[in-house]
């Protein structure tokens, strides 16, 4: 298991569930804290700025863009790496995009995913 944050531990207060996806930037958890669902992302790369910009975004446009509530980071036990990043995120709602663009049937207008 190459994770990089096991299920069922902790990083700073919010309890880790599945992993929603991992990609070449990160990878995606389901977390919990107080009773609230969100996810988090998890990279090396992560930084404050990203997570000051999904909250400009999220004051333009909220409806379309969800607000990072928090970020830091952390140590993996299991390795030497300290400097791993998180950025936890409101947890959106709805379709996958990838689920949406991949359907055998015409594309969506631009409209429709907005």
């Amino acid at each position: 298991n190459n994770s990089r944050v096991p299920a069922n531990s902790t990083v700073a207060g919010y309890a880790v569930g599945r992993c929603l996806g991992a990609g070449s930037f990160g990878e995606v958890y389901l977390v919990t804290k107080d009773g609230v669902e969100r996810v988090m992302k998890v990279g090396e790369d992560l930084d404050e700025g990203e997570c000051q910009y999904a909250r400009e975004m999220s004051a333009l446009a909220p409806t379309h863009f969800v607000n990072c509530t928090d970020h830091g980071s952390y140590a993996r036990p299991e390795t030497a790496v300290s400097n791993e990043r998180f950025m936890v995120l409101e947890k959106a709602r709805g379709e996958e995009l990838f689920k949406i663009l991949t359907k055998d049937e015409a594309p969506p207008q631009l409209d429709s995913l907005l």
